[in-house]
């Protein structure tokens, strides 16, 4: 049986309402013929089973994933795009997002290399430079989602080859030296009235309200921050509490949406929801592209808030992009099965990308670097995703 039948039968059982049935059912009959992949064609293929197997199938997804690829012309679209650069950091998160007017800013930079993972500094570092932003350069905004490592770790690297005018992050107090270290450098960098620390509800803040509107990407791109907290109030672990501090942002131009959610949860998901989608204008929830929360864990990305994202988005303009890696957590391998599932019913098979992809052979030391996202919208309000 292949997966291409698979992909037929949670079709025919239907999509919100089947779901959890579907997924089920899929999973035990992949398990039941004996379904594990370990196919490696160019591009690669990354949905998985629970046991981290790829299911993969000779034909359908390969030439799905082929229309993944940019062309040449989509790698270098026009200066007055707005470009957001998914940085395969392996386990991580590193956003560049390159602005119409010129604006550069950094949202994470990946871990900082230690106890197995990699130096998303040194990768990020590679990255703008083969992209023209040599090592001198100024970012106009650096910004840490929160404070966990594989999104703060490789700012080391990147304070001590790059410029800085302005940092953000939460504000959540952390007894964590090397984010203590990582403060510390930003501070010394930046103008005390650039330093937005906590980036709300503070009068020195980057915005004094939940679902402000900030300047960091310049005159031409709609931007908000939806959430950021400096306490951990959300969630039933101190890992899930961090993960909800998280700075959400939505960013709109031309008539597109994109929201960036850092590692929230469920939990952060259902407040936005609370908050904002009966909005008529910004800042509301429509999304042509979210950046899921946690990596693709099951922790977030919750079909309700799909449905609420996407409510106003035609089928063929939603996007999804997962940032993850190799690294195990618990016997968990992210992205899992079920959310992938989740968000091929909400954006379909051919606009999920991951900057795991085609890695479930590979360690977490080589499995970056190789499936860095593009997502452009240009100033005639074309959208395009694509690996680069």
């Amino acid at each position: 049986m292949t997966w291409s039948t698979l992909i037929g039968i949670r079709t025919r059982l239907g999509t919100k309402q089947a779901r959890r049935t579907s997924v089920h059912l899929v999973l035990l009959i992949a398990l039941s013929a004996g379904v594990a992949g370990c196919m490696d064609s160019d591009p690669p293929k990354w949905w998985k089973e629970p046991n981290g197997n790829s299911i993969t199938d000779s034909e359908g997804l390969t030439a799905a994933t082929t229309d993944q690829l940019c062309t040449a012309e989509e790698k270098t679209p026009p200066n007055d795009s707005l470009r957001l650069h998914f940085i395969d950091v392996g386990q991580g998160d590193a956003i560049w997002v390159q602005s119409p007017t010129g604006e550069n800013v950094l949202i994470d930079a990946g871990d900082g290399g230690y106890y197995g993972r990699n130096n998303g500094g040194k990768i990020v570092s590679a990255f703008l430079s083969a992209h023209g932003f040599a090592q001198g350069a100024v970012f106009d905004a650096v910004a840490v989602t929160h404070a966990h490592s594989d999104h703060y770790g490789g700012l080391s690297t990147i304070f001590a080859h790059y410029g800085v005018a302005k940092f953000i992050d939460p504000g959540l107090e952390t007894d964590g030296l090397s984010y203590g270290d990582t403060l510390e450098t930003a501070h010394a960098m930046v103008r005390p009235d650039s330093y937005f620390r906590p980036a709300i509800n503070d009068p020195g803040g980057l915005t004094t309200l939940k679902g402000g509107s900030v300047d960091l990407f310049g005159p031409a791109v709609g931007a908000w921050l939806l959430s950021a907290e400096n306490n951990m109030r959300l969630g039933d672990d101190n890992n899930a509490k961090v993960n909800n501090t998280s700075l959400v942002f939505k960013l709109a131009y031309k008539g597109r949406s994109i929201l960036l959610m850092g590692d929230a949860h469920a939990e952060l998901e259902n407040e936005l929801i609370q908050r904002f989608v009966t909005n008529t204008s910004e800042p509301n929830l429509d999304a042509n592209l979210i950046k899921v929360g946690h990596h693709g864990s099951t922790t977030s990305s919750t079909g309700r808030f799909l449905d609420a994202i996407f409510r106003n988005t035609p089928a063929v303009d939603r996007y999804a992009v997962i940032q993850s890696g190799r690294t195990s957590f618990g016997g968990t391998q992210l992205p899992e099965a079920s959310t992938i599932f989740v968000l091929q019913d909400a954006v379909g098979q051919s606009h999920l990308f991951s900057t795991e992809a085609g890695d479930d052979k590979k360690a977490e030391e080589d499995a970056a670097s190789d499936d860095d996202i593009l997502a452009v919208v240009k100033s005639d309000g074309t959208f395009y995703v694509c690996y680069e």
